[in-house]
């Protein structure tokens, strides 16, 4: 269980896309609000003081009304507070010493935890409700939802035992809340829910149907007749599982039929299913394959037609074997060691369009059995989003950066905006980038990229250009600086090459760009020309070049103008003048920050570049380096 915790964090971690959608702000706008804000703001900078619960947790179980409510809302707020602390960047994120460890617990996540424990042994009354309510149907760890359903069970009021029966009818995603509210509800005899249990005992959790069976007796029912899996497939659970297969890109062809191939090298073959979209004249087969992605086969591999309901068979028989899996993830063993291993997108997809072609009894044995390990269903369909998801993100960096095809990039950025990939990390970037390139409001002329001219071109042009004016025009030119990472770990060079021909092209790249980024640094800006600079450390456009820590790993940072305007200022300054960051900040902060340089500038006009870098403080022998990069 501990394994499986550690990976539904890092679900919801990439479902919350910490740095692409910040807020660190109050949440709830009332004095408990606050409160609660402070507190968890004081817990955050120093674990030693702890946040106040205790007394609170005492009202609740306490006769006065108005201090139950006031505790119910704190309490609430709380819960909320660090939920929304865990991915706005206010609560620190302890890091792990391994090897891609990454993040691997956050403040606002062991707090609330901690709270939730609290909460399930110790809260009552109705004021609790609302907190419960949240854990039940917000929070995403299993364990705190398990919490708020016992606390739920020591409230006798009529409100929790509706609230109870809510969670039958459509099922809650939790297993074992299901199977509490079973249990609850049936020590209740409450005869309004009889309809749902018996409903239940058909549930394509093995789990639930045996707790909805065992209660059956006790809500008046005869015994279950035998479960049918084919008929386990509830309009939520199908809404469900549909949903998994919106995710593909590509549209499967009416008339397509499914083979697995095996290729390479009997030693160590790789196996691979898909739906057949053309036999091409050279013996290639193009397919759509299993991990959602266009791929063609060599015509030397092997070929086998089978049914999705073989391939599901299959499959099913590979995870009870025991073997290695690392060949059901896209990238080997690379890929597989950062995913999680309860399911793959192979058997993910082949269940979806197993459902969704009517083989309802491949689909519940490949699928059923997935959901049974783990303890909420929606890890099945997060799974699906976040992988599948990357695999698109990433082709899409490819095509802005490397294809510099817009085309292609926009129908991946449009794809990836859907409400199927809501929660995707990468989502608000999709769509920040789709709009980059083909606005979406009619606000104005569209802004038309100045074409970068060659060397001999610029050369001529600024020998007539005053250097004011080269300037601005050079920050132009800056949106089109396409830099390409060549070796990982690593990262871009602003100062490479320029080409007009993508990356891609390879060696017919002939025609050399001038890089503006290096123009504008070999021009020496001296502080009173910085200000000219300035305007454009609002310019968050993403420029095609995107840098990454492992090609394996699905973390990609795609580059915006302001962070190399903000590197050829700190260059020109000597000193790290701007801190891009700020730029991330609401209005008044932005403002804040460029009155600062702006001053900055004002002050220093009459240095030159010399005098700026004999003032900057200098390393100390043996010490850290202090001095700007």
């Amino acid at each position: 269980m501990v394994a499986l915790q550690r990976v539904l964090f890092i679900l919801v971690c990439l479902s919350c896309g910490t740095a692409l959608a910040a807020d660190s702000r109050q949440l709830v706008d009332s004095p408990e609000g606050k409160s609660a804000f402070d507190d968890l703001g004081t817990f955050y900078a120093d674990n030693s003081k702890k946040v106040p619960y205790d007394a609170r947790l005492k009202d609740l179980a306490g006769a006065d009304a108005a201090a139950q409510k006031r505790a119910g809302a704190y309490i609430a707020t709380l819960f909320k507070q660090s939920y929304a602390d865990e991915f706005n960047g206010r609560a620190p994120v302890k890091r792990s010493p391994f090897f891609g460890g990454g993040g691997t617990n956050s403040d606002a996540r062991v707090f609330r935890a901690e709270l939730a424990k609290a909460f399930g042994t110790q809260a009552a009354g109705d004021a609790a409700l609302d907190s419960i309510s949240w854990l039940l149907n917000d929070e995403k760890m299993a364990a705190n939802q398990a919490a708020g359903l016992d606390a739920l069970k020591r409230i006798k009021t009529p409100q929790a035992s509706e609230l109870l029966q809510s969670l039958l009818n459509p099922p809650h995603p939790v297993a074992t809340v299901v199977i509490g509210a079973i249990n609850e509800l049936a020590e209740r005899q409450l005869k309004a829910a009889a309809q749902a249990i018996k409903a239940l005992c058909n549930s394509h959790r093995s789990a639930v149907r045996d707790a909805a069976r065992k209660a059956a007796p006790r809500f008046g029912l005869g015994d279950a007749p035998e479960f049918k899996p084919e008929t386990a497939f509830t309009p939520a659970l199908t809404t469900q599982i549909e949903s998994i297969a919106a995710l593909v890109f590509t549209p499967i062809p009416k008339d397509a039929k499914w083979a697995h191939f095996t290729s390479g090298n009997d030693k160590s073959p790789t196996e691979l299913g898909g739906w057949v979209l053309a036999e091409n004249k050279d013996g290639t087969v193009q397919i759509l394959d299993w991990f959602g992605n266009i791929q063609l086969q060599p015509k030397d591999a092997k070929r086998v037609a089978r049914t999705l309901a073989e391939e599901a068979h299959g499959l099913v028989v590979l995870r009870r074997s025991g073997q290695e899996l690392s060949g059901l993830s896209r990238g080997g063993m690379g890929t597989f060691q950062f995913e999680p291993k309860f399911a793959s997108v192979p058997e993910l997809l082949v269940g979806a369009w197993s459902l969704k072609a009517g083989e309802k009894a491949a689909a519940s044995e490949i699928l059923f059995s997935l959901y049974d390990s783990i303890p909420d269903d929606r890890w099945l369909g997060w799974v699906a989003r976040d992988l599948i998801g990357a695999s698109y993100h990433q082709q899409m960096l490819v095509a802005f950066s490397h294809q510099r095809d817009m085309p292609r990039t926009l129908a991946f950025a449009r794809h990836l905006s859907k409400p199927i990939f809501d929660d995707y990390t990468y989502q608000p970037r999709a769509k920040q980038l789709a709009e980059q390139i083909e606005p979406s409001k009619p606000a104005g002329p569209k802004k038309v990229p100045q074409l970068v001219p060659t060397p001999d071109q610029w050369a001529a042009t600024k020998k007539k250009m005053p250097r004011i004016d080269q300037i601005k025009l050079l920050a132009q030119y800056l949106e089109q600086l396409n830099c390409i990472q060549m070796g990982q770990p690593g990262d871009v060079n602003y100062a490479d090459k320029q080409f007009a021909e993508p990356y891609s092209l390879g060696a017919a790249r002939k025609t050399e760009w001038i890089n503006p980024y290096n123009e504008l640094s070999e021009l020496g800006l001296t502080p009173a020309e910085i200000p000219t600079l300035v305007p454009h450390l609002n310019d968050k456009t993403f420029l095609p070049t995107f840098s990454y820590w492992r090609d394996f790993h699905s973390k990609r940072t795609l580059h915006q103008l302001n962070w190399v305007v903000a590197a050829i200022i700190n260059d020109a300054a000597k000193k790290p003048l701007v801190n891009v960051g700020i730029f991330e900040s609401d209005a008044a902060e932005k403002q804040k920050h460029t009155d600062t340089i702006l001053a900055w500038c004002k002050e220093n006009a009459a240095k030159t570049r010399d005098q700026l870098a004999d003032e900057r403080p200098k390393a100390k022998v043996g010490g850290p380096r202090i001095d700007a990069p």
